[in-house]
């Protein structure tokens, strides 16, 4: 319980944001951005021996591909 209170006092000025600035089109969920990195996820795990560099390369070019 009391990790839970700490976690909403850190995070509470955060948690309606996306009322506070309508103007922005901010996503009442993290659906969008959840479904986005399992895609990333389900992409990248074929490709586990991939190294760093690679991998950052990858994650930059599936990113470009999917901004709207």
């Amino acid at each position: 319980v009391r990790s839970a209170y700490a976690s909403f006092k850190r995070y509470e000025n955060y948690l309606f944001t996306y009322e506070k600035y309508p103007e922005l089109n901010i996503e009442k969920t993290i659906n969008r951005i959840e479904g986005l990195f399992k895609q990333l996820k389900d992409k990248l795990r074929p490709h586990s021996g991939l190294t760093r560099r690679h991998k950052i390369l990858f994650i930059q070019d599936f990113l470009n591909k999917k901004s709207w």
